[in-house]
């Protein structure tokens, strides 16, 4: 928005997004005094809708998953002369998305694998320019849904793929094709991706919200999915490997507990209190399967 802050300022911008990208988006605006346009799609939840309004963004809802939102702010922003940022394609935008991966590391300089979701690519992209840069051997693996491959499809092929459509109920990362810019930058730097299936990000909720006490939204609980889909696969995950994963920032409540960002192991060699278990030992998972059997359930009201 600095950069391009003239043209903001005289023209307006208008952008589409189902979440992180419109609120970054929006509290820029409200930074420079931008009037702000996002596109949204159908179905977002409406504490994202909010959380961009407080911010002074004007809403319009089209199209039933963010390709169709991008494909119709694109043709507005031609008929309007209103700046059209793209979510994707913006290289101005990967500095500033790259931050939240800096701040990761400046915490956490000893992590060994970070796990990103990925929708249209943008933070991943952060990840890899962030951690690859301050440490080579840093792995960085990508999270998509089973149900909208679309960067998982480019990034085997080598060239941007398209899919019929998204099957997921996770808004935040259904989109229907890879892109550029995103692409060239994971192309050699991205170690793998990991699909989960929508069931795997609901049974990762339920144990975000066992262990922190915040409620994530599907794509909010990707990184944790692909976290247990990687502890099931051992041959995917060296020994004492520290782990964190990259919520979706605009998809945890504001509840009590801390951010579902889980490391195996903290700095100190012991195992933290909120980090997944892998459940190889099967005592302990009878013991654990006993005490959920036996705890007491609060009457509703």
């Amino acid at each position: 928005m600095n950069r391009r802050k003239e043209d903001a300022l005289n023209h307006g911008v208008i952008t589409a997004s189902t979440g992180n990208h419109a609120q970054s988006i929006a509290y820029a605006g409200s930074l420079f005094g931008v009037h702000v346009t996002v596109v949204m799609p159908h179905g977002v939840p409406q504490v994202k809708i909010d959380s961009v309004k407080d911010l002074g963004a004007e809403i319009v809802t089209f199209g039933s998953y963010y390709d169709e939102s991008r494909e119709y702010a694109e043709k507005t922003a031609a008929e309007t002369g209103q700046l059209f940022v793209h979510p994707n394609n913006e290289p101005l935008l990967f500095e500033g998305v790259a931050t939240m991966h800096l701040e990761a590391f400046e915490a956490m300089p000893d992590v060994d694998i970070v796990i990103n979701p990925i929708g249209g690519g943008s933070g991943a992209s952060g990840a890899c320019i962030v951690h690859k840069t301050l440490n080579p051997k840093v792995q960085v693996i990508g999270v998509q849904a089973e149900g909208a491959p679309a960067f998982y499809q480019s990034w085997k092929a080598g060239e941007v793929k398209h899919t019929d459509g998204v099957r997921t109920d996770a808004e935040g990362l259904a989109t229907g094709t890879g892109y550029e810019l995103p692409l060239r930058i994971l192309g050699e730097r991205l170690d793998d991706i990991v699909l989960v299936s929508d069931e795997e990000m609901r049974s990762a909720i339920r144990s975000i919200f066992r262990t922190t006490g915040q409620i994530a939204e599907l794509s909010g609980a990707a990184s944790t999915a692909a976290a247990f889909c990687r502890c099931r696969r051992p041959a995917l995950r060296p020994p004492s490997a520290r782990d964190y994963g990259q919520p979706s920032a605009a998809s945890r409540s504001r509840g009590r507990g801390q951010s579902p960002i889980h490391r195996s192991r903290s700095r100190t060699g012991r195992r933290d209190a909120h980090a997944p278990r892998s459940g190889d030992n099967r005592r302990q998972r009878r013991a654990n399967a006993a005490r959920r059997r036996f705890r007491p359930h609060r009457r509703r009201r």
